[in-house]
């Protein structure tokens, strides 16, 4: 949460930490630091996501796939099974 006030700097570098690049080009979302976040927080870190890939920060490519893990970490793609 103490992340979302810092600096883009900051922003990237916990962007890049959370989500990366394994050796098969494949991306890896550390799920494991997504436990028990709330709705809101999870719509901020969206927002950080947009941020960061605005500033070149991290791979625009892979945005949709960060949102669609994202989504499924919180499980909240039951409640809009028209888009899926």
């Amino acid at each position: 949460e103490s992340i979302l006030s810092k600096s883009l700097e900051e922003k990237t570098k916990f962007l890049n930490k959370i989500c990366h690049i394994n050796k098969r080009d494949a991306l890896v979302l550390e799920e494991r630091l997504f436990d028990g976040l709330s709705f809101s927080l999870v719509k901020e870190i969206f927002v950080l996501v947009e941020e960061v890939i605005s500033a070149n920060g991290f791979d625009p490519s892979f945005k949709p796939l960060i949102f669609d893990r994202l989504l499924q970490i919180i499980d909240i793609e039951e409640l809009y099974p028209e888009e899926y």
